[in-house]
């Protein structure tokens, strides 16, 4: 009966599944999930099958549909059941259901059933002294908690547990959530301490998520109004996230953003489309991330004077995303508004922002978005002229943790309390907006306030003057005052006229001077530029002639049937390319004459890594300063790293073995650097003396390091060492 009553549940939701697929095409990932589990036995396949289909409903719970998140519920309690049916803990076993669980509780607002599960499962992992999943499953609750301070405290443990083990990608991952859980606290000074910390500990490691640091850590300079800083740490981030080929959204969108702040419109408008083309291509993107950037897109093409190609791009995203909630409704009415505003029509802006305030009311949105909206539809009746209804909807005042909206927000107020004659409130508010502009762009200026204090020095007055008798006296003493006035004008105006003949004589001359000046200085930049060319192109044929030498030897090896002609052909190619790779990153930098060593050491041990160890046998560890060198001292150092690693590679482990290559590059004192090359396998053989050893390896190493006019020491202890120290000024000496 169990049995035939499962089946029928089962074909029940195929049918229902396959009826939704046939009434909307985004349903296909639903139906043949429902179709695999219909046909489907009960097995650990089986519980995959369960698991995605809950991960289904749980990613759509974006849509505030309660509905998924029941679904979601029903398919993760089903792979908790038969994982302890089936006795099984694996990845899609029953610790891995009940943390879904415990995700969908959080979704659904029951915070006290997901700690429950949670809970569970971390105790489980404590008692077998499980590690690894203890901290795993700890980060996973604390990305999870609602709650700011419980997140940092859970998070925390997580961080412990991971720094135990050694293992620098889930830290930077835990200080991350952390950071964010005190920017949620608006503690960014505590957010910007922790990242600052682990760019300081990671800085060397490219293969982390270091973008992600940066990322962060422009986000917090840009709430607290310190644009430049911001824009530093975001170009940090783009810089080295492109360069791993895997740029994020989130990455441009943040850019995106301080260009807006900073007000380089045409250059928001670039990053925030780059962002959306993303957001596009990645699945289960909820439509608010896309509308709400078309937004910004939509503001900027309207600062550039371009609303009706603001309205067309955003009704061409609305045709695209068609709107699923009342929340993605009012977004859009948002967006239009601005464009109708700007187009002079403000019948239809009206209409537009009174629906999105009922939508947003509608759809429980917070309150950053509805204070958001706020400000749109009072700075609008501003414009309007109908400060009464501007001074309704701007009322509440604020809570976004942002300088540049708080300063926005500031100049909103004061609009609002100057039209409607309160002074004192406009004066304080326009004081505050001052006070952050100046923050932000360090413009200080008491102009404005200045004159809006005199206009209420005035106002006050003039009341006073209609509470006195009109008196001939005072008629008397106001036409005197005007004709004092009037001719202290006169007087002042004819010193003006004076005074802008004479500014405007010296601004021809010293505008003739400057273009002569100019003129000189554009042909001297254009010389430099030349020579820059000439030398970046004379490196580019160097390093395309080495690759060819280097493609005649690969095509040569492959007529070569003799084992130690093979290997010395290659060996060739090695150093051919450790030399390529010189006058590569120089024609690639803007310094012409130094090799930046962290770049060059590793691409070129990426190289030998990928042609001599393609299994990933051994692994690189780096520890290289921030080091320049001439190209007199490159040379010679990279081909002596070619020669030691190719010698570790291929000689100093078993085959098929695992083994580490340490490479250290650190300047000791001033102008004094040590080269070490170390690994631990097997190191040299008892009783071998390195003296009577004629190899071209060691040859080239003891005469490279010669060239260098450095000290070389080779040590066989836990594996082979090479040290070689040697000084700057010698090198370009003996050069």
């Amino acid at each position: 009966m169990a049995a035939r009553s499962k089946n029928t549940i089962l074909k029940f939701l195929f049918f229902a599944g396959m009826l939704l697929a046939i009434v909307s095409p985004c349903f296909s990932q639903q139906n043949n999930l429902l179709k695999k589990l219909h046909d489907s036995k009960p097995d650990t396949a089986q519980l995959k099958i369960l698991h995605e289909l809950g991960n289904y409903y749980l990613k759509k719970q974006y849509q505030k549909k309660k509905s998924d998140l029941d679904s979601a519920k029903y398919f993760f309690t089903k792979e908790l059941e038969l994982s302890n049916a089936l006795n099984d803990t694996s990845r899609y076993g029953k610790y891995e259901s009940l943390g879904k669980l415990g995700e969908v509780s959080f979704a659904k607002g029951n915070k006290d059933q997901a700690d429950a599960y949670f809970v569970k499962i971390i105790n489980h992992y404590q008692d077998i002294h499980d590690l690894y999943n203890q901290a795993g499953i700890l980060q996973r609750f604390g990305e999870k908690e609602t709650d700011a301070s419980e997140k940092i405290e859970i998070l925390k443990k997580a961080l412990e547990i991971f720094q135990k083990l050694k293992m620098p990608a889930r830290i930077i991952d835990v200080n991350l959530e952390i950071a964010g859980g005190y920017v949620s606290l608006n503690k960014l000074d505590t957010a910007q301490q922790i990242c600052k910390k682990v760019v300081s500990q990671y800085k060397n490691a490219n293969d982390l998520q270091l973008d992600q640091v940066y990322r962060l850590l422009a986000s917090v300079n840009r709430y607290q109004g310190n644009l430049n800083q911001s824009l530093f740490y975001i170009l940090k981030s783009v810089k080295i996230s492109e360069s791993k080929g895997k740029a994020s959204e989130s990455t441009y969108g943040e850019l995106a953003q301080i260009y807006q702040d900073l007000g380089e419109t045409e250059k928001s408008i670039y990053y925030y489309k780059k962002t959306i083309e993303l957001r596009e291509k990645g699945n289960n993107v909820p439509q608010e991330y896309i509308f709400r950037t078309a937004g910004f897109v939509v503001q900027g093409l309207i600062k550039l004077k371009q609303p009706r190609e603001a309205l067309n791009y955003i009704e061409y995203i609305e045709r695209r995303h068609p709107h699923d909630s009342k929340f993605m409704a009012a977004v859009i009415e948002q967006i239009k508004a601005n464009c109708y505003e700007a187009l002079n029509e403000p019948t239809m802006a009206e209409k537009n922002y009174l629906a999105m305030m009922r939508d947003y009311n509608e759809g429980g949105i917070n309150t950053e978005i509805i204070e958001l909206a706020k400000y749109d539809i009072a700075r609008f009746y501003i414009h309007q002229k109908k400060y009464t209804k501007a001074a309704y909807f701007s009322k509440g005042g604020i809570t976004i943790n942002s300088i540049p909206r708080a300063r926005d927000f500031e100049l909103l107020f004061f609009q609002i309390d100057s039209a409607l004659r309160n002074f004192p409130s406009a004066i304080n508010h326009f004081k505050r907006y001052k006070a952050l502009s100046d923050s932000i762009f360090n413009e200080a200026t008491s102009k404005q306030i200045a004159e809006l204090q005199i206009k209420y020095e005035t106002d006050q007055k003039e009341k006073d003057i209609k509470l006195l008798t009109k008196s001939n006296q005072i008629k008397d003493n106001i036409a005197r005052q005007a004709n004092t006035s009037r001719n202290v004008a006169l007087g002042g105006s004819a010193a003006v006229v004076l005074f802008m003949v004479l500014f405007y004589y010296n601004y021809r001359l010293k505008q003739k001077t400057n273009n002569e000046i100019r003129e000189k200085n554009d042909a001297l930049n254009q010389l430099v530029k030349d020579k820059e060319w000439l030398i970046k192109e004379i490196h580019h044929r160097v390093k395309n002639n080495l690759q060819i030498v280097i493609g005649l030897l690969q095509r040569q090896s492959s007529f070569v049937d003799n084992a130690e002609a093979l290997a010395i052909i290659q060996n060739s190619e090695h150093r051919m390319q450790s030399i390529a790779l010189i006058h590569q990153k120089l024609y690639q930098s803007d310094d012409l004459a130094l090799i930046d060593m962290a770049d060059y050491i590793d691409g070129f041990v990426s190289y030998l890594k990928e042609y001599l160890d393609p299994q990933s046998r051994i692994i690189f560890l780096r520890e290289v300063d921030a080091i320049q060198l001439d190209v007199a001292q490159a040379v010679p150092v990279g081909l002596i790293l070619n020669e030691a690693i190719t010698n570790s590679i291929k000689y100093a482990f078993p085959e098929d073995g695992y083994g580490t290559i340490n490479i250290t590059l650190t300047e000791t004192c001033e102008n004094s650097y040590l080269l070490i090359i170390a690994d631990n396998g097997w190191g040299l053989k008892p009783g071998f003396n390195i003296e009577e050893c004629h190899s071209l390896g060691m040859k080239l190493i003891k005469g490279l390091s010669k060239q260098l006019n450095g000290k070389l020491q080779i040590i066989s202890e836990k594996g082979l060492c090479l040290k070689i120290s040697f000084k700057t000024d010698a090198v370009l000496m003996g050069g």
